[in-house]
């Protein structure tokens, strides 16, 4: 091998190396918005149900029919990429070479076609809200990510509002190691609970209500340790 190919291999190898890095930049990016917009959007649809919301954002009624109308708009479009998604899967998995092909980038197909509702129906949104109603909203669904951890979670709160902060290396180790202490207690609290909750429901049944109880539901699995499992598949995407 001459030092020339030598030379075009090496810069060939770095060209596919930052091609990389930049796809998996511009995914984490697209990832972080949507969660950021799944958010807000959660809160749109709380509107239809939460008094309280709707008295804090001042909404009058002509918006809030504009609101529904929106929302509805956001459900018919998420129903129609579901059901396109789940189509496309089943002519992928009969063999169809166009869905197959199609399916080899799903992921940022998937981000794409998300985006794109999600911009479309705030577009929509921020036309009928006046625009310290729509700050508010977006204040509001922080607060709501925040405190139940919505959206994917490393430093101890959502990575929106993280970028915002513009925290520092030291500080996100720092909220980790907190974070990662404080959840560990939070889980086992939760576990105790869960296991005195079953502990009284099984103590009102009869013996033969204890042996069908114990049919319907089988052998115990730790639903909440598959969870954690997830939510560290989902951090890794994000760490930094």
């Amino acid at each position: 091998m001459t030092r020339l190919t030598k030379t075009y291999l090496v810069i060939g190898i770095c060209l596919i190396w930052t091609s990389s890095v930049i796809a998996q930049k511009k995914a984490t990016e697209e990832m972080k918005e949507l969660s950021r917009n799944t958010n807000m959007l959660s809160q749109m649809v709380m509107l239809n149900y939460d008094k309280n919301l709707v008295g804090d954002l001042e909404i009058l009624d002509p918006q809030l029919a504009q609101v529904k109308d929106i929302g509805q708009m956001y459900r018919d479009l998420m129903t129609d990429f579901a059901e396109g998604v789940k189509e496309l899967r089943e002519r992928a998995n009969s063999g169809d070479a166009e869905a197959k092909r199609v399916m080899e980038n799903f992921d940022q197909r998937h981000r794409e076609s998300l985006g794109k509702i999600q911009r479309l129906t705030i577009g929509q949104l921020e036309k009928v809200l006046l625009p310290h109603q729509m700050k508010r909203l977006t204040q509001i669904s922080q607060q709501v990510s925040f405190k139940w951890m919505k959206g994917t979670d490393y430093f101890g709160m959502p990575y929106a509002l993280a970028d915002q902060l513009e925290l520092s290396p030291t500080q996100k180790k720092k909220l980790k190691i907190f974070t990662d202490k404080t959840r560990k207690e939070f889980y086992q609290e939760i576990a105790k609970i869960r296991e005195k909750k079953m502990k009284n429901i099984l103590g009102e049944l009869t013996p033969e209500q204890r042996k069908k109880f114990e049919n319907i539901v089988g052998d115990f699995y730790d639903t909440d340790r598959a969870f954690r499992n997830q939510m560290k598949v989902q951090n890794r995407l994000f760490k930094k």
